[in-house]
């Protein structure tokens, strides 16, 4: 039975099928291309490789950081104004979260955590669905993202199956609002932070052989929600 990422992937698929202008790779395939970076929605680029026969079409946020790509095999992709239109409105529903928002159930989530650290408050989580893991990433690779709707994006890539700690608390008080370990290759789920009050909240992965963290601030007076990597 097919997983929601994986009929999302198929959908995504019929789509540049159906929409979009394929031809063999030839000599005279046009270069690689980056459409114009647009501040709120990222932008997107394809690419073609010669000497694999591939071309790779990846969509991007406005922070740079990959959100989907999907890899052509033998062909290239004509670069007319109506497709380069449809790659557009593409990007709109990949940054957006449109392709899974519709497609996945929700429910009420208490995660319980190890003996010794602060206790837990009721988090509202999203179906897990399991990742696709790009053909390019040989490592540990990280993408969460939250949209203006509250909605938490934890994605990331695990092809060693290290174990894998993912935690978000509150910076001020270090309530500990999620905790789980997993070792799967690849993970994407959604949480719903609108339940959570205005503040800073910082959100740790901790990979095999780094920690990544992030701060998520959220702004209920203005409905703002923004998520940066800690530098």
């Amino acid at each position: 039975m097919k997983t929601v990422q994986e009929k999302t992937a198929c959908r995504f698929k019929a789509l540049l099928v159906l929409l979009l202008l394929f031809s063999p790779i030839v000599g005279s395939a046009q270069p690689d291309y980056r459409s114009e970076s647009d501040a709120d929605k990222g932008y997107w680029k394809i690419q073609t490789d010669y000497g694999t026969r591939n071309t790779v079409i990846r969509f991007f946020n406005a922070r740079h950081e990959p959100v989907y790509q999907e890899t052509l095999r033998g062909q290239y992709v004509k670069l007319t104004k109506r497709n380069m239109r449809l790659f557009d409105e593409m990007l709109d529903r990949v940054v957006n979260n449109h392709l899974l928002a519709s497609q996945v159930r929700s429910s009420n989530l208490l995660i319980s955590n190890e003996p010794g650290l602060s206790k837990t408050s009721q988090v509202y989580a999203y179906e897990e669905t399991p990742s696709m893991v790009p053909e390019f990433n040989a490592k540990f690779l990280v993408n969460p993202m939250v949209n203006s709707y509250g909605k938490l994006r934890i994605n990331y890539v695990n092809p060693d199956r290290k174990q894998v700690i993912i935690e978000l608390s509150n910076a001020s008080t270090d309530l500990i609002h999620y905790r789980e370990l997993n070792r799967q290759p690849g993970y994407n789920r959604y949480f719903d932070v609108t339940q959570l009050i205005s503040g800073k909240y910082r959100l740790q992965l901790k990979g095999p052989d780094e920690t990544i963290n992030y701060w998520l601030t959220i702004d209920k007076p203005h409905q703002r929600y923004e998520l940066k990597a800690e530098k």
